[in-house]
């Protein structure tokens, strides 16, 4: 559409508008319709034409200047319209556009390249015990093993407080370390702390403090101690029983005679032993050596000192109540006189 105000004329349609000032003369040239309207005449004489009427004017020179007017083209609307990557945003300007690398990408906006927010620590905002896995654009932290949370704050899991969480053996100690834990097998075990055996503490000496006069028993884990027959104490300690002391240890004709752990009762003074009846029988002699005494009843093997106690005719008048018939001192007889 063309249209014509004063000297300036002006179009409209198409992909804009368009005002033209012209500085030349400029004819223009109007048809009038056919028309029976009347025309009045200067002398007031109505006349009807039935013709066309064409008129002719001449615009006065002018200048022409011609002004257009644009509509950016948004470039970022539709992907075909513009060259920017398929990581990268599109930002529309009066025109053009510009294309940027999104978040995790590297480049020119043309051409984008992942970033490996994994290879430096600076790049990523992983906790320190938990793993960096990268991902097309970005990337993903979890907890190392031992340890719990959502990757950017992860605790250590004490697995020393349920034994379920831990693989001690039973009879181990259960030690929490960052991340992780230690087994030691327990005082009187033998293993690596996932397997842990009994130590026989009675095999040697130096595994145990039983006493020397104490007997050792194995037990799971440890041992027990018990002082010997004849010994008191703990196991630990033992002391010697004096059995002496007690009234009953020897017969009446015996004194005692305590030894380490035992004791034994001897004749006492003035008494010898006899053999085949186990006590002790007075005699009024001191011992010497052996010597055969043959009675009416039964051989006495006695001991003594002086030879002279034998040769007392007192001293075999009556041994216990028994006659003797003979004496045998180191083969020579001596008989009843």
């Amino acid at each position: 559409m063309v249209t014509v105000s004063g000297n300036t004329i002006s179009t409209t349609g198409g992909a804009g508008n368009t005002t033209v000032a012209s500085s030349q003369p400029t004819t223009t040239v109007s048809t009038l319709v056919p028309s029976t309207t009347p025309i009045t005449t200067a002398s007031n004489t109505a006349v009807t034409s039935s013709q066309p009427t064409t008129t002719v004017s001449t615009l006065l020179p002018s200048t022409i200047t011609i002004i257009t007017t644009t509509t950016d083209i948004n470039e970022c609307i539709h992907n075909e319209s513009n060259k920017c990557h398929v990581h990268a945003d599109c930002l529309n300007t009066n025109g053009s556009y510009n294309c940027s690398c999104k978040t995790g990408f590297d480049g020119n906006g043309f051409n984008c390249t992942d970033i490996n927010e994994c290879i430096h620590n600076d790049t990523n905002k992983c906790h320190v015990n938990a793993d960096c896995l990268n991902t097309n654009g970005s990337y993903n932290c979890s907890c190392k093993t031992g340890f719990d949370g959502n990757g950017f704050n992860c605790t250590d899991i004490n697995e020393c407080i349920h034994n379920d969480t831990n693989k001690c053996h039973v009879h181990a100690d259960c030690l929490n370390t960052n991340g992780s834990y230690n087994c030691s097998c327990k005082t009187g075990f033998d293993g690596n702390g996932f397997n842990c055996t009994d130590i026989n503490e009675c095999i040697h000496n130096d595994t145990n403090k039983c006493h020397v006069h104490a007997d050792c028993l194995n037990t799971n884990g440890s041992y027990n101690c018990s002082c010997k027959t004849g010994f008191d104490g703990n196991g630990f300690n033992c002391t010697d029983i004096n059995e002496c002391q007690q009234d009953f240890a020897c017969d009446f004709n015996k004194y005692c005679v305590n030894t380490d752990g035992n004791y034994s009762c001897k004749c006492k003074p003035d008494y010898y032993e006899d053999r085949n009846l186990s006590q002790c029988i007075l005699a009024r002699f001191s011992y010497i050596g052996y010597v055969t005494v043959t009675t009416n009843i039964t051989n006495l093997t006695i001991l003594t000192e002086a030879l002279q106690d034998l040769l007392n005719n007192t001293v075999f008048k009556n041994l216990s109540g028994l006659a003797y018939t003979e004496i045998l001192i180191n083969g020579t007889a001596f008989t009843n006189r």
